[in-house]
Parts: structure tokens; sequence; C-alpha cells
């Protein structure tokens, strides 16, 4: 009976020391810290520090092995998060003159020879949805948080020409989406570029709202018949889309509220049906709808008791620009325990920064944390119940080894 409670200390120990780690993790708030700078998002600030350092050591190129856009994807999810950050910063700022500096870095290394090499010049749009997706979005939002005195003409022209890049496809296409390679499409890249236009219209005289009315249009008569969502990946040959998924369909509900508020509230709600799911009280979104399974791939990272990895990294963007401050506190808290966030000397990592996608992943999904509501509020009482639970089963058996009479 000795080795038993000796084998249930050995156990214990460790277990109790993930479930202290993982309830304080729980507790923590979002680090949004009145400078002189303005309002400064630090958390997201230290972790973008991590990801310059190894972007310049190669990591775009190290995730273009990885990724068939990780290139692309990896400049423009840390342009957008310095775009998201500098929203709160006091406009000629020290710190908001740095986020301009890095979108700007981001946007030139996006239409470097690199950055196009995947893509194909001969697409209408241009290099496909994809490409022009990110990179018209992402200059957008540069020209977002600049004064409207301070824009560069070259910034506007090229965001334009974007614009216009994205009008002339959709002209000239009978289909409800452009193609982002060769006979190939996915709903999330086309939803950038609506974003693009509409993002136009909010920051100059109005120009396409017949084109955004028509797409959005044409996009809600192709929504998943069961389901009622845009779907993940649209197939030309039957005219139709495939069904939606975790990681698309969290990157589309962070840009909707852009485009369709009502549209997006309804999307939101869709998507909490089909795919928010809860482990051991905590939230997490899963990568195939509820009552489906599937395993992980490029798209959606990896997949783990049906918890999507890319999925409920994004959805803490998503969740949090509907205003579901508990789901967004949750999701966020969640992913700083398991994907054990560190902070040291002015820089924070995740995975112990092996993989840089996934920090601007996390990074871009908590760049808006200091525009969302951040009163506490307490929705860990369901994890804490259950950490009690086991500390308790364990007393139990220890209590109720007896050790054996002579």
């Amino acid at each position: 009976m000795k080795f038993f409670k000796i084998l249930l200390i050995f156990l214990f120990i460790p277990t109790f020391i993930v479930l202290i780690y993982i309830n304080y993790s729980l507790l923590q708030c979002a680090t949004c810290n009145e400078t002189q700078n303005g309002l400064e998002n630090t958390a997201v600030i230290y972790q973008l520090n991590h990801i310059k350092n190894k972007l310049e050591q190669g990591a775009a190129d190290e995730m273009q092995s990885i990724y068939p856009e990780g290139f692309v994807f990896l400049y423009s999810l840390y342009g957008l998060s310095w775009a998201s950050v500098g929203q709160s910063l006091k406009p000629n700022s020290e710190l908001h003159q740095k986020a301009i500096q890095e979108i700007e870095v981001a946007l030139v290394n996006i239409h470097s020879e690199n950055g196009k090499a995947p893509f194909n010049k001969y697409l209408i749009p241009n290099y496909g949805a994809y490409y022009i997706g990110w990179s018209n979005y992402l200059l957008s939002k540069k020209l977002q948080i600049i004064p409207e005195n301070q824009r560069k003409l070259i910034d506007i022209q090229g965001f334009i020409n974007g614009c216009d890049s994205i009008v002339f496809a959709l002209n000239q296409s009978s289909e409800s989406f452009l193609p982002s390679y060769l006979g190939q499409s996915w709903q999330a890249d086309n939803i950038l570029c609506l974003a693009s236009l509409c993002l136009h219209d909010k920051l100059f005289e109005p120009k396409y709202s017949t084109e955004i009315e028509n797409w959005l249009t044409k996009i809600k008569t192709t929504v998943d018949k069961e389901t009622g969502l845009i779907g993940h990946e649209y197939n030309y040959g039957e005219q139709q889309s495939l069904p939606p998924r975790g990681s698309s369909q969290s990157l589309i509900n962070s840009l909707l509220f852009e485009i369709d508020t009502a549209f997006a509230k309804e999307q939101v709600q869709l998507y909490k049906d089909n795919f928010l799911m809860f482990r051991f009280g905590l939230p997490a979104i899963r990568e195939y709808r509820k009552g489906t399974i599937g395993n992980g791939d490029i798209d959606s990272g990896p997949v783990i008791w049906d918890v999507g990895g890319a999925a409920s990294i994004v959805g803490i963007r998503a969740l949090g620009q509907a205003g579901a401050v508990n789901l967004h506190q949750g999701l966020r808290n969640s992913i700083n325990a398991f994907a054990f966030a560190q902070t040291s000397k002015k820089t924070k990592k995740y995975l112990l920064g092996k993989l840089p996608i996934a920090d601007a992943f996390i990074a871009w999904a908590n760049a808006e944390n200091c525009n969302i509501n951040q009163q506490n509020r307490y929705w860990q009482w369901h994890f804490q119940l259950i950490s009690f639970g086991i500390i308790g089963v364990f007393g139990f058996l220890f209590l109720g080894i007896k050790p054996k009479s002579k």
C-alpha cells in the first residue's frame, strides 16, 4: 500500500502544478496601458518584437517552405497586427510612427519577388484573390491609421488600383468568387477583397457601393444549405460551396463586421451554433462542425479532440468583434495557457517560438484587445470546479489507502 501512496504523490505533484498554471493563466487580463504614446497593447507589442526578430532571421522564407502562402501570410499578419495596435496610439507618437514603418516593411516584402513567387501573375485579378486580398487589405489598414493630410499619394493610388483590379475581375467573371489559384477559390480570400472595397468607401468618397451590394448578394446565395454559413472553398465545377470549416469561419467572421454588421451578427450566431464547443469548461472552436469529424491539414493546423488550432486562435478576434466578451476572454486565456506563453526582455512568444506563423496569428487575434470591452468577468468557474474535483479525487484515493494490518 505504501507503494501506491508514493505513486499517487508522484502523479499528484505534476497534476497540481499544471492545474495551478492553467488556472493562473485563465485569470490574466489584456495589457492595455495608458502611456505618452496613447493606449499601448503591451503584450501584443512584445509579441511583435519577437516576430520581428524571427523575420530578420528568415522566418518568412522558412514558413513558405511549410505553407503554400507562408511568406505573404506571415508578413500580412505582422503588418495587420501593427495596424490594430496603431489604432489606439496617438498619431505621430513614437510608437505610432514605428507601427507605420513596420507596416511598410511588411508591404515591401509582400510586393517583392519572393512575395509574388507562389502566385500566378496572369490570373484575374493578377496574382489571384489571396494575394491581392491580403496585400490590399493591409494597405487599407495602413491608410486607416494615418491622418488624412499625411497619407502618401503612392499609397492612396496603390490602394485604389488594387480596388479597381478587384472590381474589374468581378465584372469579367460569371462566378460568385474570384480564384486564388487557377480553378481554385476560397471564400475567405474573397471576403478580404470585399473588405478592401468597403474600407475604400469609408476612407474616401464612396465609389463601389453597387459592386459591394451585388457581390454580397451573390455570396449570400451560395451559403451552405445545412448550416447557412459561408463555405470554406468554392467548387467551380458544381458551382457550389463546400462545407464550412472552423479555420476559415473564424477568419471570415473577423472581417464581416467591416462589410455588413447585420449579416455578420447572423453569421457569428450560426458559427457559434455549429463550431463553438467546450472542453473541461474551456471554450474552443471546432475545425469541423458539430456532428462531423476530420483530420488537421495545412489550413487548420493541428486538430486535437475536435479542437481546431487555427480556428480557436483566430476565434479570439472573431468573438471579440462580435462582442462575445466571455468567450473572447476564455479563448484568449486558454491559448495563453496551452500554447505556453513566455515573456522576457520585451518579447513574448508561444510554443517556445518554434512556429512564427502561430505567433503571428495569436498577435493578430489579440491586437484588437484594447478596443474590446476588457472588464473582468468571472467565466472560469467551470474549469475551477473540475480542478477542485481532480484534487479531491487524489485526496480521496490517498486517504482511502489503508496500511495492511499485521
